[in-house]
């Protein structure tokens, strides 16, 4: 099928709500400025680049400063972002919605942006929204580990220094061991690709949890949906792996023709052990060139 025709098809068959056009507008408002900030994109797109190429002398040992220096930026600038995001006002934007937003223990209380590791590869894998922390009432202790979450996204939000960023990323990789998701879906294609967290980024159509995990209304998903978008395009991934069939088709409906390459991930909880691992496999496959480099 030609890929003008599978745009139009898909359009045809997303709800309403996902074919609409949503600008940028409703974020930054009149933030001119920001929204005309130069990207960096990924680090080695943007080694290719002549601006670069040509500021930089000759000789391997100009390369890894040049990659560090725009790793770096690249960071600065998720970092930036992911602070506009904790300091959304999601009251005024959800209106009537912003009910079913969990803002009470053990949720975090506070809008949460994702992660972009630091020695991001290209591949951003994509959920629908964070979970609410339910998980925390069974284990002692969740109320310090709430308050932890809450501190080191406030800090975030008011400091925007790396190293507020790297403390927030060093808790939510304390997270990662008790994350189901993470452990039964994405550990093991990283793991198939020789990639730990720090090689990914980790986002979400909804940047905020739900009370008792209740599903996201189009509004919610319209809402979040800006601030994601703006993600990728500072990311500028190779690739998408998609969490689950309702976010690839929730994607293929609001970015219909992405300059990347989105592989959905089943995540139905029947899947047998061996059907898992014969997708991991495949995926793997179809990511090699990312590893590679």
């Amino acid at each position: 099928m030609p890929e003008a025709e599978t745009a139009s098809r898909r359009r045809a068959i997303a709800p309403r709500w996902a074919r609409c056009s949503w600008g940028m507008g409703g974020v930054y408002g009149q933030d001119a400025a920001y929204r005309q900030k130069p990207r960096i994109g990924f680090v080695s797109q943007a080694l290719r680049s002549p601006k670069i190429s040509k500021s930089l002398p000759s000789g391997k040992s100009y390369t890894s400063q040049a990659m560090q220096t725009v790793m770096d930026d690249l960071l600065s600038e998720f970092i930036d972002l992911g602070r506009r995001i904790i300091a959304w006002d999601r009251r005024a934007a959800l209106g009537f919605d912003f009910q079913r937003i969990a803002v009470n223990a053990p949720s975090v209380g506070l809008a949460q942006p994702g992660f972009m590791g630091t020695e991001y590869k290209g591949l951003v894998v994509l959920g629908l929204n964070p979970g609410n922390g339910d998980n925390r009432l069974s284990r002692t202790g969740f109320q310090p580990k709430w308050q932890e979450w809450h501190e080191v996204l406030a800090k975030w939000r008011d400091s925007g220094t790396t190293a507020a960023y790297e403390k927030a990323f060093q808790c939510w990789l304390d997270d990662l061991r008790e994350w189901r998701v993470w452990s039964m879906y994405v550990q093991p294609l990283l793991n198939q690709l020789g990639f730990t967290p720090r090689n990914i980024a980790y986002l979400n159509l909804f940047q905020s949890p739900t009370i008792a995990n209740a599903s996201l209304t189009p509004r919610m998903i319209r809402t979040g949906w800006p601030w994601t978008k703006a993600q990728l395009d500072v990311l500028k991934p190779r690739a998408v792996v998609a969490g689950g069939k309702r976010v690839g088709d929730i994607l293929a409906g609001l970015w219909p023709n992405p300059p990347f390459e989105v592989i959905i991930q089943d995540r139905n909880r029947s899947l047998s052990t061996v059907a898992q691992q014969v997708w991991v496999r495949q995926a793997a496959a179809r990511l090699q060139h990312i590893a590679e480099g």
